[in-house]
């Protein structure tokens, strides 16, 4: 079993090619966790473990390249990522998948599809598309609505094992 508080032996199976290392490394240099913190490092981990299928790594890799971290921005790499991670039934990637379905962020805007998705998400425990689709079904638009002067649009921070969304004013 892999140690994720063991930067050395998590870099040492990591170049061995074990996944969930990998994975959990590109964690530790997305977080300075153990490492320097290194949003370059952390996305070439990240991608190394995405490549072999890890759909945790597939989401954080679609983060990185939502917002430009480690790699070139590339809304569309983005949503392609986050597609193969939810179609593996990772919640957090279909959240985010959602996410981009209502900004039209690498893909056309949907609605009905951002719903879809927050609601396979919610149905896994994720709060953040329960939430959403509660004031969705109130009839307020989540994030402050897409033309607003105060809408607020999901920034991507990395945290422990998961990447998740801190909200920001504006695009």
């Amino acid at each position: 079993m892999v140690n994720p508080n063991s930067t050395e032996e998590l870099l040492q199976l990591a170049e061995q090619g074990d996944l969930e290392a990998q994975y959990h490394l590109g964690i530790c240099f997305s977080r300075g966790r153990g490492v320097e913190k290194n949003l370059d490092m952390a996305a070439h981990w990240f991608d190394a473990a995405a490549k072999k299928g890890h759909s945790g790594a597939q989401c954080s890799l679609g983060v990185c390249y939502l917002n430009g971290q480690g790699v070139k921005k590339d809304e569309n790499k983005a949503v392609e990522l986050f597609r193969l991670a939810a179609e593996q039934g990772d919640a957090h990637a279909q959240y985010c998948l959602g996410v981009c379905c209502y900004f039209g962020l690498g893909v056309e805007s949907d609605e009905s599809e951002m719903r879809r998705l927050f609601e396979l998400a919610r149905s896994q425990g994720h709060t953040s598309a329960y939430f959403a689709l509660d004031e969705y079904a109130r009839g307020v638009s989540p994030y402050g609505g897409k033309n607003s002067a105060d809408n607020v649009v999901p920034e991507i921070s990395f945290q422990d094992n998961l990447a998740h969304f801190q909200f920001r004013p504006g695009r």
